[in-house]
Formats: C-alpha cells, sequence, structure tokens
C-alpha cells in the first residue's frame, strides 16, 4: 500500500485533519475531512491540479 504525507492510504482515509495538509502531488486524488473548529460542520476535500499547474484542495461536500 502507498504512503501520503507519511501516512498509509488506510490511515489518511480515516484520518480527520484539524486544517487540511499542504496541496502537492503526493495527495493528488486523495480525499480528506476536515472538521470546523466550532465542530457544526466537516467538510469533505479533495487534491487535484489545477489549470495553472498548481495543487490546490477543492471542497467537494460538506457535513451539517
Amino acid at each position: 500500500m502507498g504512503r501520503v504525507g507519511g501516512l498509509t492510504l488506510a490511515q489518511v482515509r480515516a484520518r480527520r485533519f484539524p486544517s487540511h495538509p499542504t496541496p502537492g502531488p503526493e495527495w493528488e486524488g486523495v480525499t480528506v475531512t476536515h472538521r470546523e473548529a466550532d465542530g457544526e460542520k466537516t467538510d469533505v476535500l479533495m487534491c487535484l491540479l489545477n489549470s495553472a499547474g498548481e495543487y490546490e484542495w477543492i471542497k467537494i461536500g460538506e457535513s451539517t
């Protein structure tokens, strides 16, 4: 199994990040969750390569 940001893919899928990691090629296509500080919602994010050739996190969903 591959590693992403020092974690196995299974750990990444199961991990909630207090802030999302810096986007980069090691995160491309990986989906993570980020819970807001107030705990009222959780964002679902995916890292993708944009048209400018830079990696970014895009929000693909939200749970309230």
